[in-house]
């Protein structure tokens, strides 16, 4: 309880408060609310919940007397301030953009313009013709009230190498500075508050670069939160301003100081699967790190840029994702659904960058190893489990990690995956315990959502599953639990289908045309009688295409499927000559083949069959890229199988080692 309203107190916004002004989290405030997060599996955190609740009244009751600092910002797609104003999903009024505190950007040690809005599909240039989507014309307003200690003259200076500068000061200074690499004049004010309006634009093309501040003692110093103030206030409020957030100060350091505590103490005390998460902790930090405050323009025409739009949707204008149509007439999911969910969480939580997306990807690597670590430990013991923490690490940071850095959904889909084989077996191990069958089914649901194929693979997986919980007094009721809790959260895309475009769509409505793309047919003519059966069918003219090519020509849709299972297996030559084939996917299924066949021999402690339940979920994606279609992205749809495949290279390594001892 206490971590959790630890976490409350995080997240509340509070401009101006202390070292935690609430989200979106900076570096800070991330480091701290992980490490509490961490350390509540050691349940040594101080009981201070008393103190937590009354902090956070103090810090909503407080922050609200607080003046706020920095700059009101509006920021325009085009250069010419022309509406509508962008949105930002960070916490701002309707009426402008966002909050920025510094206004030096693109330079070293700076933070990038936050042009966050040209990532959605408006902007989805790529076509020969199309604006460079990553030089796209913009302009910004920024006002604020600056706050002058010391009447007289004050030298100002403005770096923008390629765009129009309008600064206006009160009523004592304007200039306009055209494009420069650094422009220096001298404004005579008044002591007290000022209005400030700075205006940027530049055209299409240009450098995203600007700096706007004051000369103190020959030394830029950019305009900040030190000296700009967001609105007007009287001597008496910038007085109790600075007191509170002095309070505020030492009320954060005092929290600081409770973490800490707790979490000295629970590093003292950690297991290796505590020391485990802890490591993924400071690796996901320290690899996140570097994409704080920067602006990533993604790439028109690509996956990315659409999961990213239309995370930015839900986060604009609510979780049905109606990009912009009316309810009841837009589309279903045509998308894997979930993960734009899981971005816009990120981004509502960590603000408009990348940098929580690229954050809690970097932790979900070190949670896909420690699942299939734990698997294997389920099938055997520690020390086994040692192997296959190491053939997981391994295999997971060759092929996997290179993708935690790209926003696409398998980010999300490897480590759900690899949690329901961990939580299948362990549901096996417990003989049938019917909580652990609902959240095995609510994960495997989940993983659903982020790839719908997952659904053709609980054909043969329930009844596995039957077979492995034999004998147990609660089978069928722990079944049952496993498939309500699926189709509980396969139901809700169900209903956002049908709500938004009257349509009775499972999850995703793409699967045909996959289907059509991973089996291209010929031009081939159709029968009267077969279009009379597609339409009794209800086949749209996708699924027709393909069904037609197998029935008229079945043999060279047969060598299709050949060259697509040889691509699934690492031969990519046999699908796509030009890319050869990959020998580290050779090796991982081979070796994983050879670690299959040997499990009866090494007798894995749930059963045979339990072990063999993360190998029917590989398999049954192997016979989805063969139908459908494996080369997205060279090996994106393929690489989530060889994650499965891991503990049974482990189990090949571990027989190994067996047969050499005896």
């Amino acid at each position: 309880m206490g971590v959790a309203l630890f976490l409350v107190y995080l997240l509340i916004p509070a401009d101006g408060w202390g070292l935690f002004h609430g989200r979106p989290l900076d570096l800070l405030s991330t480091s701290v609310a992980l490490a509490a997060t961490w350390t509540i599996r050691g349940r040594r955190l101080p009981r201070v919940n008393w103190l937590l609740a009354t902090a956070i009244v103090v810090k909503i009751a407080l922050g609200l007397l607080i003046v706020p600092r920095g700059f009101d910002a509006r920021y325009f797609a085009n250069d010419r301030f022309a509406p509508p104003i962008e949105q930002s999903i960070e916490p701002a009024d309707a009426t402008f953009t966002r909050v920025d505190h510094r206004l030096t950007f693109g330079r070293p040690d700076a933070p990038d313009l936050p042009l966050y809005f040209f990532n959605e599909l408006r902007f989805n240039f790529y076509r020969p013709g199309e604006p460079d989507h990553e030089t796209l014309p913009f302009s910004v307003v920024w006002q604020g009230y600056w706050r002058v200690s010391e009447a007289g003259p004050h030298e100002l200076y403005v770096r923008a190498p390629n765009g129009t500068v309008d600064m206006a000061i009160g009523d004592a200074f304007h200039t306009r500075v055209q494009p420069t690499d650094r422009w220096s004049g001298v404004a005579v004010l008044p002591r007290g508050v000022t209005r400030m309006t700075i205006a940027l634009a530049v055209p299409q093309g240009g450098a995203r670069q600007f700096e706007a501040g004051q000369v103190d003692h020959g030394r830029d110093v950019p305009f900040d939160s030190a000296i700009v103030y967001r609105r007007a206030a009287s001597s008496p409020a910038f007085a109790a301003s600075t007191v509170i957030r002095s309070l505020s100060i030492i009320i954060d350091a005092c929290l600081l100081l409770w973490v800490a505590f707790g979490f000295a103490d629970a590093v003292r005390r950690a297991d290796r699967v505590a020391l485990a998460w802890l490591a993924t902790l400071a690796y996901a930090v320290a690899m996140a790190a570097p994409s704080f405050g920067r602006m990533v323009t993604l790439s028109g025409g690509n996956d990315w840029l659409t999961y990213e739009a239309q995370a930015r949707d839900i986060e604009l204008h609510g979780p049905l994702m109606l990009m912009g149509t009316k309810i009841g007439e837009g589309i279903p999911y045509y998308t894997q659904p979930l993960y734009p969910y899981f971005v816009a969480m990120c981004h509502w939580m960590f603000g408009d960058s990348l940098f929580g997306v690229y954050l809690v990807q970097r932790l979900f690597v070190g949670a896909t190893i420690i699942a299939l670590w734990r698997l294997i430990v389920l099938m055997f013991d520690e020390r086994a489990g040692l192997i296959g923490a190491l053939t997981a690490g391994v295999v997971v940071f060759v092929k996997f990690v290179p993708w935690t850095s790209i926003v696409l959904t398998e980010n999300l889909f490897v480590p759900l995956i690899a949690t329901w084989s961990f939580l299948l077996v362990r549901l096996i191990v417990s003989n049938g315990d019917v909580r652990q069958a609902a959240v095995c089914g609510l994960v495997g649901g989940l993983a659903a959502y982020t790839r719908s194929s997952m659904l053709l693979g609980c054909i043969g997986l329930i009844p596995m599953l039957a077979v492995a919980l034999a004998g147990s007094p609660t089978r069928w009721r722990a079944i049952g639990a496993f498939i309500g809790a699926m189709l509980v959260v396969v139901g809700i895309a169900l209903a956002r289908n049908w709500v938004v475009a009257r349509k009775v769509v499972p999850i995703s409505s793409e699967g045909t045309i996959v289907l059509f793309l991973g089996n291209p047919p010929p031009d081939l003519p159709m029968p009267p009688a077969h279009r009379a059966q597609y339409d009794r069918l209800g086949f749209d003219l996708y699924l027709r295409a393909v069904v037609e090519y197998l029935r008229q020509q079945p043999r060279p849709f047969a060598i299709g499927l050949l060259h697509k299972l040889e691509y699934v297996l690492g031969i990519f030559g046999a699908w796509r000559p030009e890319l050869g084939t990959v020998w580290f996917y050779v090796a991982v299924w081979v070796t994983a083949l050879a670690g299959a066949l040997a499990l009866p021999w090494l007798r894995p402690k749930p059963s045979v069959t339990a072990a063999y339940m993360p190998l029917l979920i590989a398999l049954s994606h192997v016979a989805i890229g063969v139908v459908f279609l494996p080369d997205v992205y060279v090996d994106r749809m393929i690489m989530p199988i060889y994650m499965l495949l891991a503990p049974y290279s482990a189990c090949c390594v571990i027989a190994i080692r067996r047969a050499a001892t005896r």
